[in-house]
């Protein structure tokens, strides 16, 4: 299936100051594990924005950027861990292939970077920051 490529007018980072505790702790483990995943090519940064598009009928949770090796999640993925999370790894495969969505590298790369997290999570890795996470 041919995947189709989104056109952004604008990405308006959030300061981490503008968001809520709980929203900064969900940042928190997707930088945690965005950074189990920085290689061969770091990823700049990764961080809450609201991010405008020309295709009005699509909801965005997050945009990688090819060009910055940034990963940008909206708002309303960062007020709960799962979204925050999924969407993460949804992005960390666009950036170690730098394929579009609904492709077979994509799809494969989800998988193997879903595997990866949940081998982590289950040896405990990110447990200093799951407090007061909201699911």
């Amino acid at each position: 299936m041919k995947s189709k490529r989104i056109t952004v007018i604008s990405i308006d980072v959030i300061n981490d100051e503008k968001l809520s505790p709980l929203e900064r702790r969900h940042l928190a483990v997707a930088r945690t594990i965005a950074g189990w995943f920085q290689t061969p090519i770091p990823i700049a940064k990764l961080v809450c924005a609201k991010v405008v598009i020309v295709e009005k009928h699509l909801v965005l949770d997050g945009v990688y950027s090819l060009g910055s090796k940034s990963i940008y999640l909206t708002e309303s993925v960062v007020n709960r861990l799962q979204p925050t999370i999924e969407t993460t790894i949804h992005e960390i495969a666009h950036h170690i292939t730098g394929s579009e969505d609904d492709t077979p590298e994509h799809e494969l790369e989800i998988d193997r970077v879903s595997e990866e997290v949940i081998k982590r999570v289950e040896a405990g890795e990110i447990n200093n920051l799951l407090g007061d996470v909201t699911w």
